[in-house]
């Protein structure tokens, strides 16, 4: 499904190299963690999967196709197959938790009536259905998590990235979240998680990118946070 081959990324305003020679491939329906310190060069690779920047050396690939040769026009429909979590939630203050998730539907022209049948389910699925009526400023910090998920899952991605999703929460929150990933998982969405979560990483056994200063240090199996 997705292809790092022999990705180099340089920051020429900063003088960071931000990746060196990445090579690796995530199969659908995989759960990859992508592990390493700051700077290490996480963020640019979700970036180039974004299509926010592209490569200076290398290809990345989706479902085969160059993302560095898409047309402009096509890279919000690339984005529309990606789900996102961020560490911040990025929730809509004024708008309650259905209408939260309903605005992802909302802005890629779906049907109210769809809306109506697509959303509550997607709240069952992240626990959040009674919550429906809720503003953000109700719920818990992995509350607002799980929101920010579900917004992310409503229009069925095939992708799913978290970029530190539990950055802001709690040891017992960060657990549920990660349980909630792993779930999602098993329904065949592709799901990679970027964290500094040591312990959440040893513990959940899936596959494991460590980078080290924009290389690729360790690539492993069920076997825990690599350490370098």
């Amino acid at each position: 499904m997705i292809e790092f081959r022999n990705v180099s990324k340089f920051y020429r305003e900063t003088g960071v190299r931000a990746l060196r020679s990445v090579s690796a491939k995530i199969q659908q329906g995989e759960f990859v963690f992508l592990v390493g310190a700051t700077g290490a060069g996480k963020t640019t690779l979700i970036k180039l999967l974004l299509r926010e920047e592209t490569a200076d050396r290398g290809h990345v690939l989706v479902e085969g196709v160059d993302l560095a040769k898409i047309h402009r026009r096509r890279i919000p429909q690339l984005r529309k197959g990606i789900g996102v979590v961020f560490q911040d939630f990025r929730l809509l203050p004024e708008r309650t938790v259905f209408e939260n998730v309903a605005f992802a539907m909302q802005v890629v022209g779906q049907r109210r009536r769809v809306i109506r049948h697509i959303v509550p389910q997607v709240l069952e699925l992240t626990g959040l259905l009674e919550k429906a009526e809720c503003m953000p400023h109700q719920l818990s910090g992995g509350e607002q998590q799980r929101v920010s998920m579900a917004r992310a899952l409503v229009n069925n991605p095939p992708l799913l990235i978290a970029d530190e999703p539990t950055g802001n929460l709690d040891p017992v929150s960060s657990v549920e979240i990660m349980n909630l990933l792993e779930r999602i998982n098993r329904h065949g969405t592709t799901v990679i998680v970027a964290t500094h979560a040591k312990e959440l990483v040893d513990q959940m056994q899936k596959r494991v990118l460590t980078l080290e200063k924009g290389l690729l240090a360790g690539d492993t199996m069920h076997g825990g946070y690599y350490s370098v």
